[in-house]
């Protein structure tokens, strides 16, 4: 269950949810890192202006880079790798991605 409200976005939280992961958080910092990163890179997914997402994510790699999540590392580098290809969604708007509902 706990999974479930760490993947969930935390605009969709209710009340008892957040209230929830707050607790979560101050048992493992690490995991607050985590999701709040995972939270500013869904928020970059909405940006419309692709000058404003490269600066966002330009940010969004700092900000990895003060963490100490290997895992963080690890998609950066495979984020920067694919980096104009996740640009290009900013001016398409078209994902060969999966699409979950």
């Amino acid at each position: 269950m706990s999974r479930m409200l760490i993947k969930k976005r935390g605009k969709d939280l209710t009340d008892k949810e957040h209230k929830r992961v707050i607790n979560l958080f101050v048992l493992n910092p690490s995991l607050e890192k985590a999701w709040e990163l995972k939270e500013e890179f869904r928020d970059l997914l909405q940006i419309d202006n692709i000058s404003e997402a490269k600066a966002t994510l330009k940010q969004w790699y700092i900000w990895v880079s003060n963490t100490k999540l290997k895992s963080f590392y690890r998609a950066k580098g495979i984020i920067q790798r694919w980096q104009s290809q996740i640009l290009n969604h900013f001016k398409t708007k078209i994902s060969n991605g999966l699409l979950k509902v």
